[in-house]
């Protein structure tokens, strides 16, 4: 059937007649009514398959950039996600599928039935067979089988799908074999599967199920000397490989065969008295909430070690005060029905402050009492008890929860043995050390979600949900903070008067405090336990006033070097004290950083916090300084501190240095401020202008203004006029940015007038200069025409060819406003060339988008378009989107002109979506060609 008629049929029958699938187990398809469906190129079928392995999942922007080019994005990756997300939509809207694909922050989300994605329906099925007997169980895995149509995800051409999510597809479809075949074995059909157990033995030597399936099948086929070679072969093979011996359940396996024991041919039914099932838990903290993620990895964990019989280990890790422990006994107790051998409780006091940590010793003692040995019946040396509790847990089925561990040391010794059993740990560190030696899970806890947080304050008491909200957002949504909250409401707390108490953060952590609990005690916990050298990193990050923290960063802040920085910072997020979001990018908790600010406060002495931080503006005064040069080269050897080389980095490029400085702009704009908080004025104001320019050329007007503001303040408390002069300057940038034009102009000349007066000719050329574009916006021809010939001299002096670009399109745009646009092209084409020369992309798409407005006021529609194409490439490569706005508008009027409506509206509705963020003025004079446009029609 033809695409068209498909999609006629699908219009007609409506959607709830369709089937629809989206196939990953094999090459990628949509299946409509059992016919796939055409997606489209290489990149939209990988975007498709990055959305459907994670349906009802927001996918981030840069998740999907790694997987269309696995790190090596081109500079308009942006746009191209953004055609390949419409041609989706287009496609999906052009079937009437029962899925939308919405814009989300950070990224995409498809919404869909799960059930539509074959995968997600075969981990289901699967999942679905586990307690199913075992003629029923073969006849679903079988099905579960059938739905693989070859090697996932074949010929897709994403690396970084074929390293990360065909081998899960591929480990999920070896696991269901090995049940089809373990239901198939238990059903007495060892003769109809011995050759397909043996071919994937040869192809897998290493899955031990496989080599128990071996071994057992080849006996009950009469075949012993092949299933005790079988059998010693995989011995052999992953003593070499891996310095393994096989597990219990396999060596008790093959000495049964050796010694014909009738039992492995005969199916009989447990008959021996169970032995007792410890089930003691502590209670858990009053009012859990939320969590249903963290649970739900739980659950699949056990469902994993009962699928693979194979015990499994899981840690929960994370700060002090962020629910371990309360998750951990919560779940157990809900799932304690799963483990029909019992629960193991140990409190390992890794991190208690009033006692010593557990001996591994005494745990073994406990757990072996609460198996059922008498007290005498102990062994006392370490390694018998050891050997004993290992065999008492080998054929059982248990949960064995260590709380608070220290190390990996400490708890690996109790994990159990037994197939289908589960260790769960709860630590404030990582226990990597687990990772390598038992494969274990790691999940690290984040804070609850806000709508959870408020739910637990809630039931302590009826109040306002906006006060609420603000409570759990003051406890930075930390499960211990939101219950000592809760605790004090419910003691007749009034929440309006706690929330202003807790807004305080100089007593913030003070207020968090209630009948023993303390947010404070269980972060200095923390600290206390470091190293001296983390420890006293930790303390200094309290003078950080930014949410982001680099090596090169606390470098400066510690006076030592990245490397030994990068050392620390690792220490303390393997404490729980900081968060690497991104490889090098760390974060501070809101309530650590309190605690952070009152160590600084009380355990450095002045000189020392003071020294800090000068070496912290110095650093960022420095890098400003240095990537401002790079996409604005007029600022080339501005405000460096003394002895520092302009060019420190000449492999930036303008890219590199706009994302180095759009990665570190929350931390520059904080790091402002705090310098004129703490009395460095001429850091403020000289730190201010690198930074103001790059926040100018992204349109981030409302940081712009308050960064000139502080600077001027600084300026003017210091007596230095031609910081005076540069912060007026940025000031009237930023007003002219809002259409405020009187302002703009005014803030100008008073620039211009401290310039004069401080002798800083250039500040003072600079200034005169954007007093003739102001009177020109103004369209006060005569004066700016006048006012431009005084820049033109001051600028002659100095040689500033910025500046003269800067006057040329000021005379362009008054030519062009009274009529003369040969003459405004003549401007225009000599500030392109300027810039050219000097290397100012930012101004060379002012002057590109300019040049394409005069071209197209001579009737030059061919010559329009390049300019302003030229223009649009350097707005996007460059993340400018002020200029993009305005080459998209040009475009649009160049389509216009040329009778392309469609086109013309396509070009101003994406110059307006823009605007509208920043512009009011530019963005009304675009909806009113759109009206006009709309009411032509």
């Amino acid at each position: 059937m033809r695409r068209e008629d498909k999609v006629a049929e699908t219009c007609s029958s409506g959607p709830t007649t369709q089937r629809v699938e989206f196939r990953l187990l094999g090459p990628l398809e949509l299946v409509l009514d059992g016919e796939p469906v055409p997606v489209g190129g290489s990149g939209v079928r990988c975007l498709l398959a990055a959305l459907v392995a994670e349906p009802g999942q927001v996918v981030s922007a840069e998740r999907i950039t790694e997987v269309l080019w696995d790190g090596r994005p081109p500079a308009t990756a942006r746009t191209i996600v953004q055609g390949y997300v419409s041609r989706l939509r287009k496609l999906f809207a052009e079937l009437a599928l029962p899925v939308s694909l919405d814009t989300r922050a950070p990224g995409y989300l498809l919404r869909m039935d799960p059930e539509l994605v074959d995968a997600h329906r075969a981990r289901g099925l699967a999942a679905a067979a586990r307690d199913l007997p075992p003629g029923p169980r073969a006849e679903l895995l079988g099905q579960v089988l059938d739905l693989w149509r070859g090697e996932p995800l074949a010929g897709l051409g994403s690396p970084v799908l074929a390293r990360e999510l065909a081998p899960e597809l591929v480990e999920l479809r070896l696991t269901v074999t090995e049940e089809h075949l373990g239901a198939q074995l238990a059903m007495g059909r060892h003769e109809e599967t011995l050759p397909r157990i043996l071919q994937l033995h040869a192809d897998e030597p290493f899955r031990e199920r496989l080599a128990e399936y071996a071994v057992l099948a080849l006996y009950r086929c009469g075949r012993r000397t092949e299933a005790l070679r079988a059998y010693t072969g995989y011995q052999q093979r992953i003593a070499a490989r891996l310095g393994l011996d096989p597990r219990p359940e396999l060596r008790e396996l093959a000495e049964r065969v050796r010694t014909d024991d009738p039992a492995l041919c005969v199916q009989q039914a447990e008959t021996a008295t169970a032995p007792p099932a410890p089930t003691e838990l502590p209670a858990p903290a009053y009012g859990f909430t939320g969590r249903a993620a963290e649970q739900t990895w739980l659950d699949e964990l056990v469902t994993r070690a009962e699928q693979a019989g194979e015990s499994a280990v899981g840690v929960l890790a994370g700060a002090g005060g962020i629910g371990k422990t309360a998750l951990a006994l919560t779940w157990a107790r809900r799932t304690a029905g799963r483990f029909r051998d019992g629960v193991l409780f140990g409190a390992l006091r890794g991190f208690d402050p009033e006692h010593p940590p557990a001996e591994t010793a005494e745990l073994l003692r406990q757990f072996l009492l609460e198996l059922g040995l008498a007290p005498g019946a102990v062994p006392v040396p370490f390694d018998e008890r050891l050997a004993l509790y290992r065999s008492m847990l080998a054929g059982r089925r248990v949960l064995v929860l260590l709380d608070d561990a220290r190390d990996s040391e400490q708890v690996r010794p109790l994990l159990p043995p037994g197939g289908g059993s589960l260790a769960l740990i709860t630590s404030r560190r990582r226990l990597d050390g687990l990772v390598v030696s038992h494969g274990a899970g790691i999940h690290t806890l984040g804070t609850l979600p806000r709508a959870e947080g408020v739910a637990l304050l809630g039931r302590a008491g009826n109040a306002d949900p906006a006060v609420l909200d603000e409570l759990a957002a003051l406890c930075g949504d930390l499960p211990l903070a939101l219950r000592v909250v809760a605790a004090r409401l419910a003691a007749a707390g009034d929440p309006a008067k706690l929330a202003a108490e807790l807004r305080d953060e100089q007593h913030r952590l003070a207020g968090l405090e209630e009948e023993g609990s303390s947010v404070r005690g269980a972060f200095d916990i923390s600290y206390r336990d470091l190293a001296p050298e983390p420890a006293a990193v930790f303390r200094l990050l309290g003078l950080h006033p930014g949410p982001v923290l680099t090596p090169d960063l606390v470098a400066a802040l510690a006076g030592t070097t990245p490397a030994a920085a990068r050392r620390a910072l690792r220490a303390l997020t393997a404490a729980h004290l900081l968060t690497e979001w991104r490889r090098d990018r760390f974060a501070l908790h809101d309530l650590i950083r309190l605690h952070a600010r009152e160590l600084a406060r009380t355990e450095l002495g002045e000189a020392t916090r003071r020294a800090a931080q000068r070496r912290l503006i110095h650093h960022y005064w420095r890098w400003c300084a240095h990537a401002a040069v790079k996409f604005s080269p007029a600022t080339h050897g501005f405000g460096l501190p003394p002895g520092e080389a302009a060019d420190p980095v000449p492999d930036w490029g303008a890219e590199e240095a706009l994302r180095w400085f759009e990665a570190e702009r929350a931390n520059a704009v904080a790091v402002i401020r705090l310098a004129k908080e703490e009395g460095f004025p001429r850091e403020t104001w000289l730190l201010a202008r690198p930074v103001s320019m790059y926040l100018a050329m992204r349109d981030r007007v409302e940081d712009w203004i308050s960064v000139n503001e502080l600077g001027l303040a600084a300026a003017t408390a210091a007596g230095e006029g031609a910081g005076v002069a540069m912060m007026l300057n940025g000031l009237g940038a930023a007003s002219h940015r809002l259409g405020r034009e009187e302002e703009s102009l005014r803030y100008y000349q008073e620039s211009l007038a401290a310039a004069t007066e401080a002798g800083d000719r250039q500040a003072a050329a600079r200034a005169a200069t954007n007093v003739a574009g102001a009177l020109a916006w103004l369209r006060r021809t005569e004066q700016a025409e006048a006012a431009a010939a005084e820049a033109i001299r001051r600028n002659q002096e100095i040689g500033d060819r910025h500046s003269e670009s800067a006057i040329n399109n000021t005379l362009g745009v008054l030519a062009l406003d009274s009529g003369r646009p040969e003459r405004a092209e003549a401007y225009f084409q000599r500030a392109v060339a300027i810039d050219e020369e000097i290397g100012d992309d930012g101004f060379r798409a002012t002057a590109l988008n300019n040049l394409g407005r005069a071209r197209l006021a001579r009737g030059e529609i061919d010559g329009a378009a390049a300019a302003n194409r030229q223009a649009l490439a350097l707005a996007i490569s460059h993340g400018m989107n002020r200029q993009e706005a305005f080459a998209r508008r040009g475009l649009g009027d160049v389509a216009f002109a040329t009778g392309d409506t469609l086109a013309a509206a396509t070009q101003w509705r994406r110059a307006l979506e823009i605007l509208a963020a920043f512009d009011r003025g530019e963005a009304e004079t675009v909806r009113t060609r759109l009206a006009t446009l709309e009411d032509g029609r």
